[in-house]
C-alpha cells in the first residue's frame, strides 16, 4: 500500500498493482502518439499472431469466393453443353397415310408417302416424299404397320440408303379381314442418311386400310442415343 499526499493535506491510497497499470497505459499511449503509423496492439505478440491469423483467414476466404466462382461457371458450362447435347439428339416422328389405298396405287420400289403428320421433332420427315433424312448421328429406332384389307396382300421393304433394313408381309389373301404386320428396326445412321418405306415385288387384292377409323398404315422413328 501507497499513501500518496495531494492538495489540503489529504491523502489517497493506490496498491502497487494499480499504480503499475496506470504506468502501463501511459507508456502505451506515449507509444502510440510517439508512433502513429503504428498500433498499440503491435506491441503484444498474442495480438500480432492474432491478426496474422485474420490476414491467413481474409485471404483463404478470398481464395475460396474466387474457386466457387470458377466452379458455378464450369458447372453452368457443363448444363449449358448437356441442353445442347439433348437439343442436338431429340429427334423423333410419326406419320400414317390419311385414306385407304388401293394395292394399284402400289407400284414396285415406289417410295409409300405418309401424308399426315402427327409429329416431326428435328424435321427429318419429308412429307413430301416421304423420306427421312437424319439431321445427326446415332442410333435411331423405326417402326412401320401395314394393314392388308379383304383378300389383300403386299410387301412393305424400310430401306436406308436404297438398301433393305426390314420387311413387312401383311397377308389377309385368303379371308375377308384384316391382316396386320409391324416392323421395329434398330439401326446406326449417319447424318445425312435416308431411311423410307417401298412396295415389294408381292401385292394383290383391293386395298391397303388407313386413315382415321379402324387401321393405320403407319411409318415412325426417333434417336435413341
Amino acid at each position: 500500500m501507497i499513501l500518496l499526499k495531494v492538495k489540503d493535506d489529504h491523502f489517497m491510497c493506490f496498491t502497487l498493482n494499480r499504480i503499475m497499470k496506470v504506468a502501463l497505459a501511459f507508456a502505451l499511449l506515449s507509444f502510440a502518439y510517439a508512433t502513429p503509423e503504428q498500433s498499440v496492439l503491435e506491441y503484444f505478440p498474442v495480438f500480432n499472431a492474432a491478426k496474422a491469423d485474420i490476414d491467413e483467414l481474409k485471404q483463404l476466404m478470398t481464395d475460396l469466393k474466387a474457386e466457387v466462382a470458377d466452379l458455378r461457371a464450369e458447372n453452368q458450362r457443363f448444363r449449358d453443353e448437356l441442353n445442347s447435347n439433348y437439343t442436338a439428339t431429340r429427334v423423333a416422328f410419326y406419320a400414317y397415310m390419311s385414306v385407304d389405298r388401293g394395292i394399284d396405287w402400289f407400284s414396285l420400289d415406289k417410295k409409300i408417302i405418309y401424308d399426315k403428320v402427327n409429329l416431326n421433332i428435328g424435321d427429318g420427315y419429308d412429307v413430301l416424299t416421304g423420306v427421312f433424312t437424319a439431321p445427326s448421328s446415332g442410333t435411331y429406332i423405326f417402326n412401320t404397320v401395314s394393314v392388308a384389307y379383304n383378300k389383300s396382300y403386299m410387301t412393305l421393304l424400310l430401306k436406308i440408303n436404297g438398301n433393305t433394313a426390314d420387311i413387312a408381309f401383311p397377308d389377309a389373301f385368303d379371308h375377308d379381314d384384316r391382316s396386320t404386320a409391324t416392323t421395329v428396326t434398330i439401326v446406326m445412321l449417319l447424318k445425312g442418311d435416308q431411311v423410307y418405306a417401298v412396295n415389294g415385288d408381292k401385292k394383290g387384292g383391293r386395298m391397303m386400310e388407313s386413315g382415321d377409323h379402324d387401321a393405320r398404315c403407319s411409318f415412325s422413328g426417333y434417336r435413341l442415343y
